[in-house]
């Protein structure tokens, strides 16, 4: 039976069973040492995997935004175009026609 061919825990029941006690204490330990880097290593592939959703989520969310915002800028230009053209009325002395472009600026 070739020894390196064993995993840890098969490795430190055949240490105790021949009497080396101290070689499987050792072995637990390297056994539980193994475990716990195999659990590390587990959560900090979930915590990446989370890393990179909440970066998706973000980015979406940025997206979304620009959105709004490009929407938002179409409309205050629109706005302004229509108070200008209102404040041209005005300035022609169409009070009415003023009125009806500004009301048409608030919708």
């Amino acid at each position: 039976m070739l020894f390196n061919t064993l995993t840890l825990a098969e490795r430190e029941r055949l240490a105790y069973a021949e009497g080396f006690t101290t070689t499987a204490a050792l072995l637990a330990r390297a056994s539980d040492d193994t475990i716990d880097l195999e659990a590390a290593l587990d959560a900090a592939v979930d915590a990446e995997m989370d890393w990179e959703k909440l970066e998706k989520d973000q980015e979406r969310r940025i997206d979304m935004l620009d959105d709004d915002l490009a929407r938002m800028q179409d409309k205050l230009d629109e706005m302004t175009a229509l108070v200008e053209q209102a404040a041209d009325y005005l300035k022609a002395g169409d009070v009415d026609r003023a009125g009806c472009t500004l009301s048409e600026a608030l919708k």
